[in-house]
């Protein structure tokens, strides 16, 4: 008859080490249990003591492979071999309670189920660690609710049969606690919990007992987590594609922990050159710096200054959506820069044009090109926050999608932001193209057909580099008066301090750019105006932006109005300038919201008509959604306001978005080109 359980415990070198182990096995009050113990090439007695042991017991089976082959191996030989019911993983080193499978005996007899969790004891602190709440294991693991470690759950041997069946070949020796759970862990329909301690994890001695790795075992560790990093996401793509990109971050982790180990004690790896030479030599300077997202990893960063030898200057962000047309000459704009030392990131927001994928087969071979897919269609702000997240340079610039660089452009704001210690560089204008018909590629526009605009509005024009040291008062007044351009790609910031501030884009599709750049001015950065331009804004006869006059473009304009000034009102909550002056927290909003007004609202109303938007079921359902039980009077303010007031402006706004007109500026001199702009510099 073939037993209940089946106890696998893989064995290198362990003479002394096990009669714990052993002790724990033979004093089990439910006794219906197999035990394969795998000798794993040691160079010690331990196959030796194993044949003792099975002489002494005839429940415990014993193999042995004549060489060192890994404890992945091993553990995969004794699940070939296995003929119990279920299986339980048990390390040499580790031991179980008296009454363990009797417990777990009991409750599986009641309960039918693929696997169960348990708890377990941490020796010799005894610290005492039952399941973690988790709906799904496979996610709990992989988003680091709890360790990987395999020995923590008790499988059905159909699962595991079938599990190691496909992926039986793999090999890797450190690390294949991530692989193992992730295999088995994709392989099981139904979980059960346990919330009694069964397992006593021993710290003592292996690898948890280790400070520090020697640069040359570190070499075979990273290797070998690598290899299981790649096994691991070969079985989500396998077996559960929709957890990917969650099981790339896991895979971070793991190599996370590899660089922490060889770097936790300076003291005790005076060579720390040689361990850099390990990671260039296996391929790993971005995984290495990529690292600098988490928090250990940034202290390891910070004391060592690999940030400096490996992550790039400058991450410059790109929100793509539908931008196929224009992509290819947006991105090689930067990579082109004079400034070398950058990465882009381009992050896909759901596009329907298939530009996430021409990007990826595009620039398949450029290193410094990442392309990220977003679950859900956000907007230009959300992806831009994914971005921020993701960026490894010191600093960050954003481009939007159909825009590009003149050549020294990044490298100008680069150094200025170097030169003053600046948390953010702010370049004073832009370039626009003044032709009768805008090419795709913008830099094959001649200097004296791009318009060179000014976007700040000062009362004397800023002609040289400054920092801008306005007490909050000044600020907040010529921040009203446009002295200072919200624009958010005229721009490099310090990421350390848009993290350290928790500086994000809002959700709103328009005015987003607003919202940012206030929230920026107003904790205090270091900003450094810089007179110039070398950003190209791509104008079109008909604006992309403005052209939608019907209703739902009317809807995002009013969501767009609302959502900002909700978002305004809680960045100055945590502002004492503005949560101690409600008029001053006002005209904030107010100056917001009046943008929209002027650029879009006005004329959106104006064109569509008063009896359609008042007789529209949508525009009051979003009156409710904002005001509640005030959405009636709302709405009827709104109407009043906008009825029989002109579109201000929209004329200029017209030319403003006509290369055409642009061009007849230039011609006139009324606007300076760039090459007129050069020639005065010069």
């Amino acid at each position: 008859m073939k037993p209940f359980f089946s106890v696998l415990i893989p064995v290198c070198n362990q003479v002394g080490l096990m009669d714990d182990c052993i002790a724990s096995l033979k004093n089990q009050t439910f006794n219906d249990f197999e035990v394969i113990m795998v000798d794993d090439g040691s160079t010690d007695d331990s196959y030796k003591m194993l044949c003792d042991f099975a002489k002494e017991d005839s429940r415990i089976r014993v193999l042995q492979h004549e060489v060192n082959k890994s404890l992945l191996a091993a553990r995969f030989t004794a699940m070939e071999k296995a003929e119990g019911q279920y299986v339980f993983f048990l390390d040499s080193d580790d031991f179980i309670e008296n009454d363990s499978f009797e417990k777990l005996h009991e409750y599986l007899a009641k309960n039918s189920v693929d696997a169960v969790r348990f708890g377990y004891v941490i020796e010799p602190q005894i610290n005492k660690v039952l399941p973690v709440a988790c709906d799904d294991p496979l996610l709990g693991f992989l988003t680091q609710q709890f360790p990987p470690a395999i020995w923590k759950n008790c499988f059905k041997l159909e699962v595991v049969k079938t599990a190691i069946s496909k992926y039986k070949s793999f090999y890797c020796n450190m690390g294949e606690d991530s692989f193992m759970s992730t295999l088995l862990f994709t392989h099981v329909k139904n979980w059960g919990v346990l919330n009694e301690y069964l397992y006593h994890y021993n710290t003592g001695v292996g690898m948890s007992a280790k400070k520090t790795m020697a640069p040359e075992k570190f070499k075979k560790g990273l290797e070998s987590v690598v290899a299981s990093g790649k096994g691991l996401l070969e079985i989500i793509k396998n077996e559960k594609s929709d957890y990917y990109e969650i099981a790339k971050n896991a895979v971070n982790m793991m190599k996370l922990f590899m660089f922490s180990q060889a770097l936790s004690g300076e003291e005790e790896l005076p060579n720390y050159v040689k361990l850099i030479n390990v990671v260039g030599e296996l391929g790993l300077e971005e995984d290495f710096a990529n690292l600098c997202n988490f928090n250990l990893a940034d202290r390891v960063y910070t004391k060592y200054r690999v940030r400096e030898r490996f992550a790039p200057d400058i991450s410059v962000i790109i929100p793509l959506y539908n931008a196929k047309d224009f992509i290819c000459h947006t991105v090689d704009s930067a990579l082109n820069q004079t400034k070398k030392e950058i990465e882009i990131i381009l992050v896909d927001d759901c596009s329907t044009d298939g530009s996430a994928d021409f990007c990826e087969e595009h620039y398949k071979d450029e290193k410094r090109v990442r392309i990220v897919r977003q679950k859900k269609n956000g907007g230009p702000g959300i992806a831009r926050n994914t971005g921020v997240k993701l960026a490894r340079g010191k600093y960050v610039a954003f481009l939007d999608s159909d825009d590009q660089y003149l050549p020294t452009y990044l490298q100008e704001l680069f150094n200025c932001a170097e030169e003053y210690d600046a948390d953010i560089v702010h370049s004073t204008g832009c370039l626009m193209p003044a032709v009768d018909d805008v090419p795709v590629d913008l830099l094959t526009i001649p200097e004296e057909s791009l318009a060179w605009i000014s976007l700040d509005h000062p009362a004397e024009p800023y002609t040289k580099t400054f920092v801008l040291d306005w007490d909050k008062e000044k600020l907040f007044e010529e921040w009203t008066k446009h002295s200072i351009h919200w624009a958010i790609w005229n721009k490099l910031y310090r990421k350390d301090f848009l993290i350290k501030n928790n500086i994000e884009f809002g959700k709103m599709k328009f005015a987003e750019d607003h919202h940012f750049v206030f929230t920026c001015l107003f904790n205090e950065p270091k900003y450094v105006v810089l007179p110039g331009a070398g950003y190209i804004y791509r104008i079109l006869e008909n604006s992309i932006s403005r052209g939608a006059k019907n209703i739902q473009f009317l809807l995002k304009t009013l969501r767009a109005e609302f959502e900002g000034a909700e978002a305004m009102i809680k960045t100055m909550k945590d502002i004492p300038f503005f949560a101690e002056d409600k008029m001053r927290a006002n005209r904030a909003v107010a100056y917001l919201q009046d943008g929209i007004e002027f650029g879009y609202l006005r004329t959106t109303f104006w064109e569509i008509g008063t009896e359609e938007i008042k007789n529209n079921k949508e525009v009051f359902e979003l009156f409710e959604e904002f005001f509640g039980n005030q959405a009636a009077y709302m709405f009827t303010m709104f109407i009043e306001a906008h009825e029989f007031r002109q579109p201000a402006g929209e004329a200029e706004l017209k030319k403003f978005n006509s290369p055409s007109f642009m061009k007849k500026l230039v011609d006139a001199n009324r606007i300076k080109s760039l090459k007129t702009h050069n020639e005065e510099m010069n």
